[in-house]
């Protein structure tokens, strides 16, 4: 049985933290245009394997995994032993650590295109990075995006979006203009249009950079340029890398790399020794025990089961999935238009509360970790069994919007 949960503790720790903070979260993901007040958690106190609590106690499935770093899930055991070991240590240096070495090493060894490294803290560190390389090596300014990419929350300047999947426009692009380089989360792009860009880049001296903040370590241990045999100029990765841990890493060909030594790229905490290790540590678990085949099956398992209920539910027409097993992606779409017809953001709304209230933490994506068992995975399909009834019944009644008990989540940042 489904019992609705309150939370009094969350409410007041959000009106606290409006007082001081923009957004009362530093994410804009993890805030309550995101979350929405009413039946969410705003806040969360310590996550345990698959699991975490809110600041009311509550337990939930987390299938956010922190939008999606934590690949192993939380306190795995290896990681979290590799991090206080180091601690004794000390954590920030006044020189480089032999840390930096090791951890390159093994993401030369892993992924194709790289043979050189430089480590950041975020995604928008190492994205901005290879733009920043392109620009300094070709002398061009402008920078070719596809629309659904996500690339960091950096405004560039000089940026052109493209449909992806389209190799004429492209091509078309590339013909008139003079471009730094082409940049793209390769995961959402197809083989042959994956193809079709490293040979134009090359024909046009374009660098080629494959943001896999998202894909790297949880697709595939080299990518998906690994995958499909296409090696970019330059490659970026982040979240899965260091389950958590804040860390990320722009690798690519040795002569662009050296560029670094004139095109200033520094942080004073891109050494900082608990993440490398944490790092290193999350790779060699990833390789040792299969990590990714098994988020491929079981994410895969999982997105099937869940699209079945979807057609069952009849709601195929505004909440369709995609993607691949480890990160399986949902869109929301509006109802046909009609007085009153439901708008894919309050659809999205009840989806995210209703899960909420079965006990399942959920965004727009089933970012599963190597915690998620088999226990796990059935209360996940249990919970959209229920969710999608709600769904399907408020459709069939017209009263979405009573159903709703905070404020609407905003549109994404980025489209499923």
């Amino acid at each position: 049985p489904i019992q609705k949960r309150v939370y009094a503790n969350s409410g007041k720790l959000l009106e606290r933290a409006k007082k001081t903070i923009p957004l009362a979260a530093q994410t804009f993901s993890k805030s309550y245009l995101q979350f929405p007040e009413g039946r969410l958690p705003q806040f969360l106190t310590h996550g345990d394997g698959a699991y975490v609590f809110d600041a009311d106690g509550n337990r939930y499935v987390d299938i956010v995994n922190a939008l999606l770093p934590n690949i192993l899930g939380y306190r795995d055991p290896d990681i979290d032993d590799a991090i206080r070991r180091q601690l004794s240590s000390g954590i920030s240096f006044s020189l480089a650590t032999s840390l930096e070495a090791d951890l390159s090493e093994r993401l030369i060894k892993h992924i194709p295109c790289a043979e050189m490294v430089r480590f950041g803290k975020s995604g928008t560190d190492v994205t901005t990075a290879a733009v920043k390389l392109a620009r300094h090596v070709t002398k061009y300014e402008q920078i070719l995006l596809f629309d659904g990419g996500y690339h960091g929350w950096n405004q560039w300047g000089h940026t052109k979006r493209l449909p992806i999947n389209d190799m004429s426009l492209v091509e078309a692009e590339l013909q008139m203009g003079f471009f730094a380089a082409i940049i793209i989360e390769p995961e959402q792009a197809t083989k042959e249009f994956l193809v079709g860009l490293r040979e134009l880049c090359t024909i046009h001296d374009v660098v080629l950079i494959f943001d896999e903040i998202i894909s790297g370590f949880r697709f595939h241990m080299g990518g998906i340029g690994a995958m499909t045999g296409v090696k970019p100029d330059l490659a970026c990765l982040g979240k899965s890398m260091g389950n958590g841990m804040p860390i990320s890493a722009l690798v690519g060909r040795k002569d662009l790399m050296q560029e670094f030594d004139k095109c200033f790229y520094s942080g004073t905490m891109f050494g900082e020794t608990l993440s490398i290790a944490a790092a290193i540590a999350t790779i060699d678990k990833l390789e040792r025990e299969n990590v990714i085949e098994y988020l491929t099956t079981e994410g895969a398992r999982l997105g099937q089961d869940v699209r079945l209920l979807v057609e069952r539910s009849g709601l195929h027409d505004v909440i369709k999935l995609k993607g691949r097993g480890p990160c399986v992606r949902l869109s929301f779409h509006d109802e046909d238009p009609r007085s009153g017809a439901a708008t894919k953001e309050q659809i999205r709304t009840l989806y995210m509360q209703e899960m909420a209230q079965a006990g399942v933490l959920v965004a727009n994506c089933h970012g599963i970790s190597f915690a998620h068992r088999e226990p796990e995975l059935k209360r996940i399909l249990s919970a959209y069994d229920y969710t999608l009834g709600v769904i399907g019944e408020s459709l069939l009644v017209g009263d979405i919007e009573k159903r709703i008990e905070g404020n609407t989540v905003v549109p994404l940042v980025r489209e499923a």
